[in-house]
């Protein structure tokens, strides 16, 4: 879902880490972060 987000920061010379994609991938794993956008912000 974020990959190609992710991989668009990094080309545009955003200093992310694979932390920065992880932690969003876990909390929406937990069930943290909703579905919808307006949940997940």
């Amino acid at each position: 879902m974020f990959v190609t987000f992710f991989h668009e920061l990094k080309s545009a010379g955003v200093p992310v880490t694979l932390r920065e994609y992880l932690t969003p991938m876990e909390a929406m794993e937990a069930d943290l972060a909703g579905r919808r956008v307006e949940e997940f912000y």
